[in-house]
């Protein structure tokens, strides 16, 4: 069993596909927001928030900056939501 502030959880999603976009350094800031939207359209839970919907919004940012601040922001923001539902993102 996973644990979570030192507590045994039992996790009610595991999110793996989402560590693997942030492992792979090929990929720029653009591809990768857009790629972690396509990763919570596959789990409902995260639309009630339009994450995803965010995320593609980051990335159509032009000042490459802003970006990566509003990106930053979001994916924050998606963690927080995670941890409170017991959703776990991957390693």
């Amino acid at each position: 069993m996973p644990r979570r502030n030192g507590r045994v959880v039992n996790w009610k999603i595991r999110v793996n596909e989402w560590a693997e976009v942030f492992k792979d350094d090929d990929l720029n800031n653009k591809t990768k927001l857009k790629m972690l939207a396509l990763v919570l359209d596959k789990y409902p839970v995260f639309g009630e928030d339009d994450f995803s919907e965010r995320l593609r919004d980051a990335s159509s940012i032009e000042d490459l900056h802003e970006q990566e601040v509003m990106g930053e922001e979001i994916i924050s923001e998606v963690y927080d939501f995670a941890d409170q539902n017991l959703i776990w993102m991957g390693i």
